[in-house]
């Protein structure tokens, strides 16, 4: 495939794709669109936020100690390469507020050197579970027949096509 034929062709569509957040069940927890960029560190960076966030403010909501039990796991395919980012953003002081530990997922964590496997793969991090977190590849790959179907719709229509899926998939699947 000749990417600069498909950078043409996609270019012309405001949205061109979709970031989402899941937790540990494979429940949808956020969607966002990706505007006129592939996936970029900027939304990583806000999902850490909106769920940091939702932490803090669900442990001081119910009356909680403000400094968390246990630490926060956050998979994605490139965390290692987050960590400097999140160490220079303006999430420092919360991710280390709500003890953030970043994972990579079975199928990207062994393309990666030895050092980082043993810091971020879920194999090696004790009390991180059995996850292979790649629930993000399989919600892709049961919901692609979609993409054609919202690819002109409106922003509005997209968003309720997108969201009427995940709510059956996630209620009756």
């Amino acid at each position: 495939m000749n990417e600069s034929k498909t950078a043409r062709s996609f270019g012309c569509f405001e949205v061109n794709g979709l970031f989402a957040g899941f937790c540990c069940h494979s429940f949808v927890l956020v969607f966002a669109d990706m505007l006129r960029t592939g996936e970029q560190s900027k939304y990583f960076l806000a999902l850490l936020h909106h769920f940091m966030s939702a932490c803090r403010d669900d442990q001081r909501q119910h009356g909680l100690p403000n400094e968390p039990i246990g630490s926060l796991g956050v998979g994605y395919d490139i965390a290692c390469g987050m960590v400097d980012k999140i160490t220079r953003s303006p999430l420092t002081q919360l991710a280390q507020d709500e003890k953030l530990h970043l994972l990579i997922g079975l199928l990207h964590g062994y393309a990666h050197n030895c050092l980082c496997q043993l810091s971020f793969l879920m194999l090696y991090i004790y009390g991180a579970g059995i996850e292979d977190l790649e629930v993000c590849e399989r919600f892709f790959s049961h919901s692609n027949a979609l993409a054609s179907v919202t690819r002109h719709m409106s922003r509005f229509r997209r968003h309720q096509a997108i969201a009427s899926y995940a709510y059956h998939r996630d209620n009756f699947e």
